[in-house]
């Protein structure tokens, strides 16, 4: 074989390469989403577990609390999504360079008895792409769409403390350190009464106040327990939905911000104080 047909034997041979992987790069993969049921993000000792149950999903590891919706759809869209769009290498000795060797992220997805695991490495040509390698397959490709890989509880987990429909409450009771009142419901209107008053509210003034709790969501997770914020409550508000459930806020000063445990949830919410002052109005407010 002369020079000339080895370079055109090569250039196709090349070809044929690039044309195979590019053909298969634009194929997804193949992930039945609404299959999936369970989903863990490792890194070295680290890792994060999400589990599907009744249709909701639940962070179990390494704390067992409601999932936030928002972040796994998210996850689950961005898995339905991905496609693949370039072969890099697959040259054991260049996965450290492109970060999916042994420091990689380790997605792990199961859909009913098929399992999918991601190794996540570095950000690609520009930020909507990273490189990966699937089911430990040596070839290093370059996908796009960015996985979420942080392994934050607080970034997983439920951010809603209630969601509450004003027009579906009843009777609300106050408990402070101050004094106790309710308001309570009286044909289309409202009626406050405390220690030293009672007298009629206007719906307008009811519905802003009840607009906080819907919904009302956490800044961030206290670190104490639920038995600490329930000994030491120092404000508790009992709402009563006009089907007869209640539901229990109970709220613990944690220097400045304020502890909330609700019902019979394990988790405690924290928020600011001045979102406390919203849902604990001067009586004032009400007149």
């Amino acid at each position: 074989m002369n020079r000339m047909s080895h370079v055109l034997a090569v250039l196709l041979v090349s070809t044929l390469i690039i044309t195979s992987c590019n053909t298969s790069a634009r194929e997804g993969l193949n992930i039945d989403v609404g299959e999936i049921d369970r989903i863990s993000i490792e890194r070295f000792d680290e890792s994060l577990i999400l589990e599907r149950s009744g249709g909701e999903w639940f962070v179990v590891a390494p704390v067992r609390t409601m999932a936030n919706p928002v972040t796994v759809e998210n996850l689950l869209i961005t898995l339905s999504q991905l496609t693949i769009e370039d072969h890099v290498t697959r040259d054991p000795v260049d996965y450290a360079q492109h970060g999916v060797g042994e420091s990689a992220w380790i997605v792990t997805v199961n859909a009913g008895d098929d399992t999918t695991k991601i190794a996540v490495g570095r950000a690609g040509r520009d930020f909507e792409t990273q490189h990966i390698r699937i089911d430990d397959s040596e070839d290093v490709v370059l996908a796009r769409g960015r996985i979420n890989t942080t392994m934050r509880v607080d970034v997983w987990r439920h951010r809603l403390i209630t969601d509450i429909d004003p027009s579906s409450i009843a009777h609300v009771e106050f408990e402070t350190p101050n004094g106790d009142w309710k308001l309570e419901s009286s044909d289309s209107s409202w009626v406050l009464t405390g220690p030293d008053t009672s007298h009629p509210v206007q719906p307008e003034r009811f519905s802003t106040w009840a607009s906080f709790l819907n919904p009302l969501t956490t800044d961030r997770f206290a670190q104490v327990t639920r038995e600490i914020v329930l000994d030491n409550a120092q404000r508790k508000i009992t709402i009563e939905l006009v089907d007869g459930t209640t539901h229990e806020l109970q709220f613990l000063d944690l220097q400045g911000e304020w502890g909330i445990v609700v019902d019979d949830k394990e988790t405690v919410f924290q928020i600011f104080a001045l979102r406390v002052n919203n849902l604990f109005p001067d009586l004032l407010t009400f007149e």
